[in-house]
């Protein structure tokens, strides 16, 4: 038989039980919860592509090369992730004002928006044999931007010169990878002096 004290001790008892149970399951999520390591991480899709510069002839463009006013380039790809990315190429002159490359139309014009650039296996071509043009010689900086959305180019055109700059492509579009080739341009052929 059952007393009265037994019978109100019950409800005690299963809620102890109910709160110890809650507190378990609490600990043992915790404990199986998987943690952020920035060592085994992977990194966001725009920075685990791979843009590469090449002169005609096949040779890699390479920081601080000299580059004739005539020369031309080649630009490759090698996206291995299975997101597809956007890419915006252009170079900054002595000058500062922007050359663009990439994305190009088949006239040589800009186009609109970046260029996307699919997953890869390998190394593919995205920018065939195409001549560096009128730039005056002088510290000259290819720049990569490589971004998971759509870059709006009359917007990127819009920016300030230190927009521009790597620092100040990486401050606008923080989830981009930004590479840089800095080369020297100089003219094969000098114009005589004026007399």
């Amino acid at each position: 038989m059952t007393t009265a004290s037994q019978t109100s001790a019950l409800p005690r008892v299963g809620l102890a039980l109910a709160g110890a149970l809650v507190v378990l399951l609490v600990l043992a999520r915790l404990l199986h919860t998987p943690r952020f390591d920035p060592a085994t991480a992977q990194p966001n899709p725009a920075q685990a592509v791979k843009i590469n510069i090449y002169r005609l002839g096949g040779a890699p463009l390479h920081k601080g090369d000299l580059l004739r006013a005539t020369d031309a380039f080649s630009v490759t790809f090698d996206n291995p992730r299975v997101e597809a990315v956007q890419l915006a190429l252009f170079g900054v002159d002595t000058n500062g004002a922007a050359h663009w490359f990439v994305p190009l139309d088949r006239n040589g014009h800009r186009d609109g928006t970046s260029k996307g650039l699919p997953p890869t296996q390998g190394e593919h071509g995205v920018l065939g044999a195409t001549p560096i043009g009128n730039i005056p010689p002088g510290p000259f900086t290819f720049v990569a931007l490589v971004n998971p959305g759509v870059i709006q180019l009359d917007r990127m055109d819009a920016f300030p010169p230190e927009a521009r700059t790597p620092q100040g492509l990486r401050d606008r579009f923080p989830d981009s990878a930004v590479l840089t080739w800095p080369v020297q341009v100089y003219d094969p052929d000098p114009a005589p002096p004026a007399p």
